[in-house]
């Protein structure tokens, strides 16, 4: 648990959660988007109940059921469940809403800036992956990417796309860990979650 973000204690009907980091407001993240979706998709996620400021901050959640998906390959309901439960997140909370949201971490803009810085630096000793950095550059340069950190379809982003953060009941998916959440772009949370590896290691 030490290169966790967090510790959660789970009791009969209350879960705490206590951060280890919060620079960026994960906390604050996190209240607000659970707010909004027990506002504007009941049932979801986890409802809020109280957040208490403090070195380390505290928030406290009502319980979600189910048990977390992706150590074992998805079965054809799961993947449904998982569809409309992305469909009624990135649907429910009102566009009017959304914009007024600061960007999820690591959106595609802040990560295309600092790959850009990443990359400016970046040398290897072996010539022949000179081709392949060069090439790297180029494309971070490109209006490919750019476009990448454009918003086309605004979402309250999740922003995090690893399985273990939903929970199938036997019927029905609901998604726990908002503490990057923000303002994001469909088809790039749904990249996010096709391409993490918790997809790749479940099959």
């Amino acid at each position: 648990m030490g290169s966790t973000t967090h510790a959660v204690a789970i009791g009969p009907r209350l879960v705490t959660k206590r951060y280890r980091s919060w620079a960026r407001g994960e906390p604050h993240r996190e209240w607000r988007a659970l707010g909004l979706l027990d506002a504007h998709v009941p049932g979801l996620a986890a409802r809020p109940l109280r957040l208490v400021e403090g070195s380390p901050p505290v928030l406290e959640m009502s319980v979600v059921p189910g048990v977390e998906l992706g150590a074992a390959p998805l079965t054809p309901p799961q993947l449904d469940a998982l569809a409309a439960a992305l469909t009624r997140l990135h649907g429910g909370v009102p566009e009017t809403v959304l914009r007024g949201l600061p960007p999820r971490i690591w959106a595609a803009a802040e990560l295309i800036s600092h790959l850009v810085e990443v990359m400016a630096d970046a040398s290897h000793d072996d010539p022949t992956l000179a081709p392949a950095l060069t090439a790297a550059r180029d494309w971070l340069a490109s209006t490919t990417a750019a476009d990448l950190a454009t918003i086309v379809s605004p979402v309250l982003a999740q922003a995090d796309g690893n399985l273990a953060n939903v929970l199938w009941d036997g019927s029905g998916c609901r998604l726990v860990d908002f503490e990057d959440s923000g303002l994001g772009d469909r088809a790039i949370e749904l990249a996010d979650l096709v391409e993490h590896v918790s997809v790749t290691m479940s099959g």
